[in-house]
């Protein structure tokens, strides 16, 4: 018998055709090889015609998935609808119906869910940290008629100077229906402002490199306005302002003359005097979230950056503007709006490692009423020193209401008193221990920070806090230095 060369690429035909079909049809070699050997069937040639038919019938099927039988949306982590997602996700506690989770702790009360009940369950400080576990990659879920699957894509690595590290959910449904969806996320969003009922919503800007974001640090329960003591005729007047501007038809008004829609509001005096929470207070009443922005962790393009991603409706406030770096020399001085600008133009497309330098002040003012304004929201600037602040940053337009916090005056002093310990004393005994108090505390030398702190010691004892008002006073005014003590008799 004569030897027959084999050809080695026909042979190898169809253990290569079965490894193509593999990646279709799993296991499918291991039948391959059945068929061969028991049957002698040999089925190379119809391999090529198998392998073209699972690939287009494959993609048409992933065409028809993806384009007629469901539906699906993508939420963005620079969303705010992102946030509301997450703490949805862990109120329902999704975390269970996936294998793959992420644990993270954060501070107990900062989450939504966390109610004072759960303070009688801790039985040490750790368990103030609760481990909390979020869900990575894909969950399931039927509602009614239809099936849901909620996709979580985070990149967990570095961030490169291309790649920002972004973050997406991805909500997706079958049968399809863009009203299922909607209605999904709809129940997200209600959920959310169930919780703004209850809470303040306060958010901080986080910062990298590459971008600047939005970040919920935490809720804060509703404060009754009527626990913030200052000056009775200056919280009428804000309340009366902050109410008129938030009124549909002032929004009419706005737009029929062309006015930039923007109340701004400086809050102005010493440490401790009530500005920051009078700013809580309404937040409260009128259910606005509330955006902390910190100007000296920014650059001049985050700060625009994030101008552009504040909601319509919200307060926007810059605590101590004086201790930002922005002061009244900065407007004398022509030349710093120059520098910052030659700063601004040598930065390269790297990144540098070195601390950003903080918005000029011809940055901000665009961010309060230039092009870059986000309108129908609110401004609160605090400071110490309003005579320290630019012309051109007061001026109205930009400030419309400047309200001014002192120290207590005798009133004040009764009124937190009284506010102390409302609950805890007859009516009849709190208003004579209350002007007992107010009696020994001299007029504009304590803030009501400093008055709240001393009643503090003294949560179950009004009696003992009044009369030891006298002592703490003298203590407290001897500490100061080249002052005349001017207690009450």
């Amino acid at each position: 018998m004569a030897y027959q060369p084999v050809n080695s690429a026909s042979a190898a035909t169809p253990q290569t055709g079965a490894a193509i079909l593999d990646a279709f049809v799993p296991s499918y070699s291991v039948l391959f090889r059945f068929l061969s050997s028991y049957f002698h069937i040999d089925n190379s040639s119809y391999l090529l015609i198998v392998v073209v038919l699972l690939a287009v019938t494959r993609s048409l099927w992933s065409q028809l998935l993806a384009n007629y039988l469901t539906t699906s949306v993508e939420i963005c982590s620079d969303d705010e609808l992102f946030t509301d997602f997450r703490d949805w996700e862990s109120e329902k506690n999704y975390s269970g119906k996936s294998s793959f989770l992420r644990a993270e702790t954060r501070t107990r009360n900062d989450l939504p869910w966390y109610t004072k009940k759960d303070d009688r369950k801790d039985d040490d400080a750790l368990n103030q940290q609760k481990i909390h576990y979020r869900f990575i990659g894909k969950i399931w879920l039927i509602r009614g008629l239809r099936i849901f699957w909620i996709t979580r894509s985070e990149d967990s690595s570095s961030p490169s100077l291309w790649d920002t590290g972004s973050k997406k959910i991805t909500i997706s449904c079958i049968p399809g229906s863009q009203d299922a969806v909607k209605g999904l996320i709809y129940e997200i969003r209600q959920a959310r402002l169930k919780r703004n009922r209850e809470y303040v919503s306060v958010y901080i800007n986080r910062s990298t490199s590459y971008t600047a974001n939005w970040e919920l640090q935490c809720l804060k329960k509703r404060r009754d306005v009527s626990t913030v003591v200052v000056d009775p005729e200056q919280k009428k007047k804000l309340l009366d302002a902050v109410e008129n501007y938030l009124k549909p038809e002032t929004r009419k008004w706005y737009e029929e003359r062309g006015l930039l829609d923007i109340l701004g509001i400086l809050l102005w005096g010493p440490p401790g005097t009530g500005k920051s929470s009078m700013v809580r207070a309404i937040a409260s009443i009128f259910g606005l979230p509330v955006y902390i922005l910190n100007l000296g962790s920014i650059t001049e393009q985050q700060l625009i950056e994030l101008a552009g991603k504040l909601p319509r409706r919200c307060i926007l406030l810059v605590e101590d503007i004086d201790c930002s770096g922005i002061s009244r020399k900065h407007e004398a001085s022509s030349t710093y709006v120059k520098d910052r600008t030659r700063v601004n133009e040598s930065q390269s497309a790297f990144p540098s490692e070195k601390e950003p330098q903080p918005p000029s002040l011809a940055a901000l003012l665009n961010v309060i009423d230039g092009v870059w304004a986000p309108e129908v929201r609110l401004l609160f600037v605090t400071t110490n020193n309003p005579e320290g602040l630019p012309d051109s940053l007061s001026r109205p337009g930009r400030i419309d209401i400047m309200v001014s916090f002192g120290y207590a005056n005798k009133g004040i002093a009764e009124e937190l008193f009284r506010i102390f310990y409302r609950t805890s004393v007859e009516e009849s005994s709190l208003k004579l221990l209350s002007q007992e108090f107010a009696s020994n505390i001299p007029e504009n030398e304590f803030s009501p920070a400093a008055i709240q702190n001393y009643l503090l010691g003294y949560r179950e004892c009004p009696e003992e806090a009044a009369k030891g008002a006298r002592n703490w006073v003298k203590n407290e005014l001897s500490k100061r230095p080249n002052i005349t003590l001017t207690v009450p008799a």
